[in-house]
């Protein structure tokens, strides 16, 4: 079958090397068209984005690129002004917060002393202290709260996510540079991308992370010297969620394997063989990342819902993929890129088809028995957006191709090409924010300010532990209510007291006779009360203060009434405990944030990442500039991830200047790094010319 009309056919294709001298130099594949003669016609030879606008085509399609991420990046951000939400959206969001809270407060050891439940979704999450440490690194230099982070870090990472899939796509995979957009704007608009954006804030910055590594592996495998850089960013995601960017390292590794036949043909030193290149990328990354999971307090729980809460998720999220429509342009997509004669392009599209692959896998596993988070995975499975966008550039170039010939012919198939690009992206786009706006807030007003009292009154009670007695309608939460009370207290109680609060299921009278709270005929209440007395009843003898908040006890007015000597305020009861000798003070519920001020926390977000990223990607991707500035948020994650976790194991405190001097410092080394490497590239291009090298080698 003839190649599509994007491919780019290798000079010497199927030819051995024939000296030593030659092996080298076929190593080094890269995304750059051989020149073509003047009167060569532009469809000929090399990718269709020559046809585009000659010299200024590149940076034309940069700038829609990085105009298409602004865009995204926006559309994430506007749920907030456009609905009046006053709350981060994401049930999770809480978690993040405290955890954050505890970081500054404590350090990153600090997980690990409270992490009291680490079951069914309360854990402290100590072997993922990346985004706590980021999160406090960025209030230290930027000024953005831990509450306002969560409102801004979708925006910024699918921001961060469309740029480095427009390096996946082009430098990586061989596309066009005009599918740069494309590619960018099908990932950062996927559904996956979306829903994961419904608060899990762990799962979004690893997703950045992986696109990066999946460009930087690729153009190892490619022949480009970026294994270091693929090492700096397995490391970074690896302290961000071990258990994601441990599957993605196997993915890689079973990619090295599938790439062996291809590197025996080659004729090449085992060394320069692709399938060696990038087995050394991910074996390096995976050692750097088990010395970063080192430094961290534990690895905690894995954790795990039940399997009727991961029923209920998937029978809700599945809908919105139209995975009956967007599977069969997928698999288009893998052949497209599968059955070209550019290398570049069959490995992606080996990648690609290996990361989608786990949603399939992951889904098998469940209908197995495996208690497994299939939605978690599918939402993961970022290389089906990258294999629908295969496709669509597949469909625009073979549209380019039949209506080459005159201008007018010429003209028309660009605009028909444009054209189906811009209502396929479009249908991508709405399924995706389809989904991104049915999201709610984790808070309202009235419980935000009642939980506030809690919080008030925690802060004149001495340093000991805190009981609060919990118990919701079943039907409301299939925890009755403790997760969503444990997350929420933490959140808005004082730092020094977040491993202190304690929850208990049933009536307060239960638990100051010290029993667990067990009834006929209530299997699942009677599992989940003993479930959470086993943690609680270590603490009953510390003589602990026992609290009954009204958002988290149905029978709140009943109580009250019964007890009225446990009268604290009107939302809350002090069952064991002092009275207050004044008033409590009101807590407030926040504003509506405005397009302005989400505008500018994005921005600061946004500035701190390329600041602390830029110098390590220059340091570390040789080669176009495009690369490098796309993939710097991505470094700005990694290395200040890094770069907090191991100041906060020295000792070095992550808030106010000594925050700030941190991430200062992680960016200057990044600028070190640069600098020789800048200097030694200037001195070898002037000693002697670049040696042109073949493309898709």
């Amino acid at each position: 079958m003839p190649p599509l009309p994007f491919a780019t056919v290798p000079a010497g294709a199927g030819r051995r090397d024939s000296t030593a001298a030659d092996r080298v130099h076929r190593v080094h594949d890269t995304t750059r068209a051989r020149p073509r003669a003047p009167n060569q016609s532009p469809s000929s030879n090399g990718p269709a984005t020559d046809a585009a606008g000659g010299r200024w085509a590149p940076w034309v399609w940069i700038t829609l690129t990085l105009i298409g991420s602004v865009v995204v990046g926006a559309l994430f951000l506007s749920i907030y002004p456009s609905k009046g939400f006053q709350f981060a959206v994401g049930s999770d969001v809480p978690t993040y917060i405290w955890r954050s809270k505890l970081v500054a407060s404590a350090g990153v050891d600090g997980l690990a002393e409270a992490d009291q439940y680490p079951f069914r979704s309360n854990s402290s999450n100590p072997g993922r202290p990346g985004y706590p440490v980021l999160s406090v690194l960025v209030k230290a230099t930027t000024g953005v709260s831990f509450w306002r982070l969560p409102f801004v870090i979708p925006a910024v990472t699918a921001l961060a996510m469309v740029l480095a899939a427009s390096v996946l796509a082009v430098s990586a995979a061989g596309e066009p540079r005009w599918a740069s957009l494309p590619y960018g704007l099908a990932v950062g608009t996927w559904v996956g991308v979306a829903i994961t954006a419904f608060g899990y804030l762990d799962n979004m910055l690893v997703d950045a992370l992986v696109l990066a590594i999946a460009a930087t592996a690729l153009l190892a495998a490619n022949g480009r010297p970026t294994i270091l850089a693929t090492w700096v960013l397995l490391a970074g995601a690896a302290i961000v969620h071990w258990q994601f960017t441990a599957l993605f390292a196997v993915l890689l590794g079973v990619l090295a394997l599938l790439l062996i036949p291809e590197s025996v043909r080659s004729g090449r030193r085992l060394r320069d063989t692709p399938s060696a290149r990038l087995a050394v990328a991910v074996a390096g990354g995976a050692a750097l990342g088990a010395g970063a999971l080192l430094l961290t307090p534990s690895l905690g729980d894995l954790g795990s819902n039940t399997r009727e809460q991961y029923e209920s998720n998937l029978s809700n999220q599945v809908p919105y993929y139209a995975l009956p429509v967007i599977g069969p342009i997928a698999a288009a997509g893998a052949i497209a890129l599968g059955i070209q004669k550019d290398r570049r392009k069959r490995r992606a599209a080996a990648l690609f088809v290996l990361w989608a692959a786990t949603a399939a896998v992951a889904f098998l596993a469940f209908q197995a028995g495996a208690n497994v988070p299939v939605q978690r995975v599918l939402g993961f499975a970022l290389g089906i957006p990258m294999l629908v966008a295969a496709a669509i550039v597949a469909g625009a170039a073979i549209i380019l191709q039949a209506l080459r010939g005159s201008p007018r012919r010429v003209l028309f198939g660009r605009a028909i090409a444009a054209l189906l690009t811009a209502c396929l992206i479009a249908g991508l786009g709405f399924l995706g924010f389809r989904a991104w706006y049915r999201t709610v807030p984790f808070e309202k007003a009235r419980t935000f300010e009642q939980i506030g009292e809690a919080a008030s009154y925690l802060r004149s009670l001495p340093d000991r532990p805190v009981i609060f007695a919990v118990s919701k309608p079943s039907k409301e939460s299939g925890d009755f209510g403790l997760i969503s009370a444990l997350r929420r207290l933490r959140a808005q109680a004082p730092a020094d007291r977040v491993g202190n609060i304690y929850v208990y299921l049933g009536p307060p009278k239960q638990l100051l006779a010290a029993r667990p709270s067990v009834f006929r005929r209530s299997g699942s209440f009677n599992r989940r009360s003993l479930q959470y007395w086993q943690v609680t009843r270590e603490v009953i003898g510390q003589n602990p203060s026992i609290l009954v908040s009204r958002p988290f006890y149905r029978r709140f007015g009943q109580l009250a009434r019964q007890h009225p000597e446990w009268r604290v305020s009107g939302d809350l009861l002090a069952v064991r405990g002092p009275r207050p000798t004044v008033s409590l003070p009101l807590v407030r519920a926040p504003t509506p944030p405005t397009w302005a001020s989400l505008t500018g926390a994005a921005g600061a977000v946004l500035g701190l990442l390329l600041f602390a990223g830029l110098g390590w990607s220059l340091a570390l991707v040789p080669g176009q500039g495009w690369d490098r500035l796309a993939l710097s948020p991505s470094f700005g994650i990694a290395v200040l991830c890094l770069g907090g976790l191991l100041a906060s194991k020295l000792g070095v405190g992550l808030t106010g200047w000594s925050g700030a001097e941190v991430a200062i410092g992680v960016a200057l080394v990044g600028w070190l790094a640069f600098v020789p490497r800048a200097l030694r590239s200037r001195r070898q291009a002037l000693i002697q010319p670049a040696t042109p090298s073949e493309d898709g080698a």
